[in-house]
């Protein structure tokens, strides 16, 4: 399954170009994370993706894989009882509830 991404926004702030983004998770979580590419922040063709933020995760935390162009879902101690804070979110974990995580990047 994939990442749905809507309300893309693209705007320019001094040398960057912007996106904000809404993605929703889906019901099966691959390990080594979710893909969200330039393309599918719809960026130009030639911007570097320089900074993303994520926002809204519902308990979980998460970071931006600059080399291979994903979210990693991480577990916090809100998450699961059974789950090992700090660690990756297991393969095929539900994160079907996290529809309003927000995303800010920033481009050159």
């Amino acid at each position: 399954m994939a990442l749905t991404v809507t309300d893309v926004k693209l705007g320019v702030s001094g040398n960057k170009f912007t996106r904000t983004l809404k993605v929703a998770f889906d019901s099966s979580y691959p390990t080594g994370g979710e893909s969200l590419t330039k393309a599918d922040m719809q960026f130009p063709d030639g911007v570097t993706v320089d900074q993303v933020q994520l926002s809204g995760l519902g308990g979980y935390t998460a970071s931006y894989d600059y080399t291979n162009q994903k979210i990693i879902v991480y577990n916090t101690d809100r998450a699961s009882a059974a789950a090992q804070a700090g660690q990756e979110v297991a393969n095929t974990t539900n994160l079907s509830a996290l529809t309003d995580v927000r995303i800010e990047a920033w481009g050159s």
